[in-house]
């Protein structure tokens, strides 16, 4: 044997142990979770009841929209996120702060939302048959508890607007209370300070809610400042 051989066999002798410890068993400890069931998933938009308040909804085009479940920009009044999971809505950012809900469907016109009967609690909120529903009245999401749109044949019984009937639903009373007080306030880029107070309650037969909003922002883009009273 070469001489010269003698001090790789060397080398390769003492890196064996290394490489063999190398192999060991993986230390990772593995546990087996307990079996559980899912009851339920929150929801953020589903369909009226087939009949309820006395009208046939069954078969009609209708959506739901839980406003208070939504993963969306509520202070800020984002209608595109509010209305992203209806199928064939169409949002127009008209003023980019949140103050009017430009929207449309099957393809009308969104301009301050003219296509639509638009109301609250059932109570039709536009001045006149048709006109500017989104400038008439401007109310907060804070104050919405569920947004009830109704298309197609569904929404003549309502008017004669091409796109539909939308409801917003304003949120009720306390009645477990006398006196109840919620507030919701927020404050983001741009100098937004939006803020949100409700008190409400009942007693008896007697039953009363009010609210105050206030939103004011800076806006991205110069010229662009907005108060919402």
């Amino acid at each position: 044997m070469s001489i010269k051989i003698i001090p790789y066999l060397l080398l390769l002798a003492a890196l064996l142990p290394v490489r063999a410890h190398a192999q060991a068993p993986d230390s990772v400890m593995s546990a087996t979770l307990r079996e559980f069931t899912v009851a339920r998933q929150r929801e953020t938009r589903f369909n009226l009841q087939p009949v309820a308040n006395g009208f046939i909804w069954s078969g009609k085009k209708n959506e739901v929209i839980s406003v208070q479940n939504l993963d969306a920009a509520i202070a800020e009044k984002v209608p595109r996120q509010v209305f992203s999971k209806i199928p064939g809505v169409f949002v127009y950012d008209m003023d980019g702060a949140g103050n009017q809900t430009n929207i449309s469907t099957r393809g009308l016109d969104p301009h301050r939302g003219w296509e639509y009967n638009i109301r609250v609690n059932g109570i039709i909120s536009n001045s006149d048959i048709y006109g500017y529903p989104a400038s008439h009245f401007s109310l907060p999401f804070e104050a919405v508890a569920r947004i009830e749109m109704v298309r197609g044949t569904g929404a003549l019984q309502y008017g004669a607007q091409f796109g539909g009937m939308l409801n917003y639903v304003m949120k009720g009373p306390d009645t477990t209370r006398v006196v109840s007080w919620e507030t919701v306030n927020s404050v983001g880029s741009y100098g937004l300070m939006s803020t949100y107070h409700a008190v409400g309650g009942a007693k008896g037969k007697l039953s009363y809610q009010a609210w105050y909003s206030r939103r004011v922002s800076a806006g991205y883009r110069r010229n662009s400042e907005s108060q919402l009273l």
